[in-house]
């Protein structure tokens, strides 16, 4: 019975996160005349600032409130589960321009389709249409301060085992299997509670999402691996990663990615092994747990193609095979 409701909450979760995510993508949801775009290669926060529709010598200055606060973190936590986020932390790049579907954009067009009394109630005030300057200002720092923390949290979990971002050490246990991380991220996310059960999260989480966790895990395991150079940002690699994957316009160039990841993942993690054994094996082969190359992906697209050609039912159908332990 327990097994049977937490995969029914989490698939109600994921068609609701998805469903919102279609209409994003569509423009179907409500939300106010669209503001100017953004500047390529816009981080999230940094929207074009509206005039000012009031004198500045009456403004009083909007701030969020306890309960808008209280609604966006765990609303930004609950985005991060979703494999339809195209950016973690950008809100445009120069190749693609803007992102509908960027952590920041989601939570602002979901504010934006709240009733007109919730807006009025925590939302920045409006004159003639208008929102003052510095309004705008605050409440995109407060929608990125959710994205910043809900981030953070996430970055937490997928170092367990590897790093401990407080000691700023190695750690000595061995770092969880795709199933404990798949549960794990599921419970920070809110999506699951901490009383479920390991096997009944995995299988109510879809094969995108274990997927998506498995490479957010690779790049936070990578940067400890290569030694931080500078101010490397796992999420900016992150999303630098997604754009390369959208640009090839090829859904299977990206599950062969994908594939790849999964695969090598269950291989190094295995929930026995420590990662300063997994480092010092990748440093005494001069790697830091790269990613695939160009022709392991391709090499994997021309087995997938061959299957296909084979006969039906051979084929992973788009990482749906190799995605399950």
């Amino acid at each position: 019975m327990f097994h049977s409701m937490l995969l029914i909450e989490i698939s109600r979760l994921n068609s609701k996160v998805d469903s919102l995510a279609n209409q994003i993508a569509t423009g179907s949801t409500i939300a106010p005349a669209p503001a100017p775009t953004p500047a390529p290669g816009a981080q999230e926060g940094q929207d074009v600032v509206t005039s000012s529709a009031a004198d500045d010598t009456t403004h009083k200055k909007w701030k969020a409130s306890r309960k808008l606060v209280g609604l966006i973190n765990p609303m930004a936590l609950k985005f991060l589960w979703s494999a339809e986020l195209e950016a973690y932390t950008a809100i445009s790049n120069k190749r693609e321009g803007y992102h509908p579907k960027s952590l920041f954009n989601m939570i602002k067009k979901t504010l934006a389709g709240e009733t007109a009394a919730f807006k009025a109630q925590h939302l920045p005030p409006q004159r003639k249409g208008v929102e003052h300057a510095a309004n705008t200002t605050a409440y995109a720092s407060a929608l990125r301060d959710a994205g910043k923390q809900g981030r953070e949290k996430l970055h937490n979990v997928l170092l367990v085992g590897i790093h401990d971002p407080k000691s700023k050490e190695i750690v000595g246990t061995p770092v969880p299997s795709i199933k404990d991380m798949v549960k794990r991220v599921a419970i920070r996310c809110g999506v699951a509670d901490t009383s479920a059960e390991e096997e009944a999260v995995w299988k109510a989480t879809n094969h995108e999402t274990r997927a998506r966790v498995a490479y957010m895990r690779r790049e936070a395991a990578r940067v400890i691996c290569k030694g931080h150079k500078g101010n490397e940002s796992v999420w900016a690699n992150i999303d630098h990663q997604l754009s390369i994957l959208r640009s090839k316009r090829d859904e299977n160039y990206a599950a062969a990615f994908y594939d790849l990841v999964f695969e090598e993942d269950k291989q190094y993690f295995t929930g026995k092994t420590w990662f300063k054994t997994i480092k010092a094996n990748q440093l005494a082969q001069n790697k830091a747990l790269d990613l695939p190359s160009e022709e392991a992906i391709m090499a994997r697209m021309a087995l997938e193609d061959a299957r296909r050609v084979s006969g039906p039912g051979t084929s992973n159908g788009g990482n749906q095979g190799t995605t399950s332990a």
